[in-house]
């Protein structure tokens, strides 16, 4: 239930605005160590002594984007992979998960042939829950919650970022420099915005949720006319 209000609370902000080898016991690293170090020099210096040596100054060592589970495979996006999509779909073509098949055109997502099922916080999303996530926003917006604004040190946000496990927005304030980080919170529940938030969630009254592919669709106000929604765009190749 937690995540679930999270989420919907984001969804509420969002209209606003990641060769072994085994020595013997008896025989010590070093023993080893210089044991290959006899074998392999020689015959590096014998293959090539004309070629340059290049020091190496620093290794880095980077975990595995996919982290392989009991029942499910986790994958870890990069950052370039992140900044590189415009959403979800994107960033899941990106990932260039094996036998996993996104279309852009389409919307729509396969794997080795079959249908992918989307879920959010674990459910999946259908007519039922897309429904019930409508109705909780339509009883956030009616309860008319304040926004608030909150400027506090950026040390002290980030440990406030860090503790919800938003560790993206924590290297992002952290990488900004500024002494001070001003964010919002919404009955218990904060995000940090670039723009400005209305005074509460009562002046958000034009907005829609809908089926959307094999996922969800937020529907906000135009611009031009805040009174009307942006139209439902099907992209088809």
């Amino acid at each position: 239930m937690k995540t679930l209000l999270t989420f919907i609370a984001a969804m509420i902000c969002t209209l606003q605005s990641s060769a072994q080898t085994v020595a013997p016991d008896t025989t010590s690293r070093n023993e080893v160590a210089e044991g290959l170090l006899t074998v392999l020099l020689p015959a590096i210096a014998e293959k090539d002594s004309t070629k340059n040596i290049h020091e190496l100054d620093e290794i880095v060592v980077k975990a595995p984007k996919v982290i392989r589970k009991s029942d499910m495979d986790v994958y870890h996006p990069s950052k370039s992979a992140v900044d590189n999509s415009k959403n979800g779909m994107q960033l899941l073509r990106n990932l260039m998960i094996p036998t996993l098949t996104v279309n852009d055109a389409l919307g729509s997502i396969s794997a080795a042939g079959q249908s992918v099922q989307i879920r959010i916080n674990g459910k999946e999303v259908n007519a039922e829950t897309i429904g019930k996530i409508k109705n909780r926003m339509r009883e956030i917006i009616d309860a008319d919650l304040p926004f608030h604004l909150k400027t506090v040190r950026t040390a002290d946000a980030a440990v406030l970022f860090r503790e919800r496990g938003m560790n993206d927005k924590t290297r992002l304030i952290e990488s900004a420099g500024m002494p001070y980080t001003s964010y919002y919170e919404l009955d218990g529940y904060i995000n940090y915005f670039y723009g400005c938030l209305t005074p509460s969630t009562g002046y958000i009254q034009h907005f829609d949720l809908v089926p959307y592919f094999d996922g969800v669709l937020l529907r906000v106000p135009q611009k031009t006319n805040p009174t009307e929604l942006e139209p439902v765009i099907r992209m088809w190749s």
